[in-house]
């Protein structure tokens, strides 16, 4: 089982590569599978472990910061690869980030935080972007900011209140599941290798005109996955949660940057958080592999 473990990642991508035709029509799945991978975690968080630090406040900084220069450097030499590494980078951590980040052995509550802060000031943060660069202007920042928390909220806060409630009202049943956490690997590993079809699909599918673009794009989503992992995890370093720094900022909800790119800037840009989505779980995939080791 523990060899099986050390692969289960590699094996997603690779048949989500393979498969993605197919893989294509069970999106719809991936939502679910992620509130209760969230729910599996979130049973054995305490809620007095969610603390706001100069750690949380030093990656928030970092998203803003880096996702809206950059794009300000790239956009005069080609404004879709600069808008998909905006998103790449600007896009809140993913909400399964907590999920891996604990089998890594990361403090629960530092990743719980962040991503619930990530993913609330990020909702805030984007609408702003987007009116000044969007591709499509037909939203307003309301409108924006209504659509990006109906698609988080569901994800990110009912399995905590659930888990919370459980924990209250049914203390064994919490710990039964929490015993039982395991299965959260077999749920992600499903997701991702649904999620990664999904984007290969949607790369195939893109004119041959468009494949010396998508080459740029490629590349620009390996250097800003290096460049995550390795600026989050120097920040983690530096407050004692290395693999909890990686993680916050290096694990990205590309489901939702991939939606945002197709519904609010050039929808070609969303090939970069695609691209992003095999980069960052590879690395994943080494970690949980270096760490069963």
């Amino acid at each position: 089982m523990r060899k099986f473990k050390n692969i289960i990642l590699p094996l997603a991508v690779i048949l989500g590569l393979l498969f993605h035709e197919y893989l294509d029509k069970f999106g719809m799945v991936v939502p679910y599978l992620i509130f209760c991978m969230l729910f599996i975690t979130y049973c054995d968080l305490h809620v007095k472990d969610l603390k706001m630090s100069g750690f949380h406040i030093s990656m928030l900084l970092f998203q803003i910061v880096t996702s809206i220069g950059l794009y300000m450097i790239i956009n005069p030499f080609n404004t879709i690869v600069a808008q998909g590494v905006l998103i790449t980078i600007i896009v809140p951590t993913a909400t399964a980030a907590v999920v891996v980040a604990g089998m890594l052995g990361a403090n629960i509550g530092t990743m719980t935080t962040y991503t619930l802060l990530s993913n609330l000031i990020m909702a805030v943060i984007c609408p702003l972007v987007f009116s000044h660069i969007g591709y499509n202007g037909s939203f307003s920042f309301l409108h924006t900011l209504g659509l990006i928390f109906a698609k988080i909220f569901p994800l990110l806060v009912l399995p905590l209140l659930l888990a919370l409630v459980l924990k209250r009202i049914s203390p064994n049943s919490a710990k039964f599941i929490v015993k039982h956490n395991g299965i959260s690997l077999y749920l992600w590993a499903i997701s991702l290798t649904i999620a990664i079809g999904k984007a290969i699909n949607y790369i195939v599918l893109q004119n041959e005109s468009q494949h010396k673009i998508i080459i740029f794009m490629a590349i620009a989503a390996i250097l800003i996955c290096v460049l995550q992992f390795t600026v989050g995890r120097l920040i983690g370093k530096k407050y004692g949660d290395v693999v909890a720094g990686g993680q916050a900022i290096g694990q990205k909800n590309t489901i939702l940057a991939i939606w945002m790119a197709q519904t609010f800037l050039n929808p070609l840009s969303s090939i970069v958080p695609a691209i992003y989505i095999i980069c960052q779980n590879l690395f994943n995939g080494y970690q949980i592999w270096q760490k069963n080791r």
